[in-house]
């Protein structure tokens, strides 16, 4: 994995790494579409809940999500 620098950013690293390994996102490491009402602008969000509830997960999902959660200091809680 010398190709693989975490940016901090969970979801640009996650997509980062479905790609590399040539996997599909799985549904709960997927980027919410939520726009809030008022200006329209959807800003970079710092992930602080995972749920994981309703899904079984995968080896592959595992291992994306083991090497994102390293370089993250702002996740809190997983359900």
């Amino acid at each position: 994995m010398k190709s693989y620098k975490p940016t901090g950013k969970f979801f640009t690293d996650v997509q980062f790494l479905v790609k590399h390994f040539g996997i599909q996102t799985h549904p709960s490491l997927r980027e919410s579409n939520y726009k809030p009402k008022g200006n329209g602008i959807l800003e970079d969000k710092d992930v602080a809940v995972l749920n994981f509830y309703k899904y079984r997960l995968d080896c592959n999902t595992l291992k994306v999500f083991s090497l994102t959660i390293n370089a993250q200091s702002l996740i809190q809680t997983l359900k």
